[in-house]
């Protein structure tokens, strides 16, 4: 991405703000399930392995880490799988290439 002058921008800065909303409705759509899964993973993983107060305040510091952390890992996922739309968008728009011959090829 690039800058862009103020109050000017490009059609493919235009087009990456329109898109803003679905990708807000994308993330809050994939990335509680996924928080979810991984919590339940890593808690019933662990759980069993400690025990006490000490473990259950590990067991939740750990939990809470690991499900924030595949939360961001989404949300991350889907703006990368926006800007390769976006780019892909763009490379559609360019003109097919020609192979242009210099002639000495029979």
């Amino acid at each position: 991405m690039h800058p862009a002058a103020a109050p000017l921008s490009c059609a493919e800065c235009d087009l990456w703000s329109s898109t803003r909303p679905v990708r807000h409705a994308s993330k809050v759509m994939f990335a509680p399930p996924v928080m979810i899964l991984v919590g339940g993973v890593v808690f019933g993983t662990i759980a069993p392995l400690l025990g006490g107060l000490l473990g259950a305040v590990a067991v939740s510091l750990i939990t809470a880490g690991s499900t924030f952390t595949a939360g961001v890992a989404v949300c991350g996922a889907v703006d990368g799988a926006s800007r390769w739309l976006l780019s892909r968008h763009r490379q559609r728009l360019l003109p097919m290439a020609r192979v242009v011959s210099d002639g000495s090829e029979p």
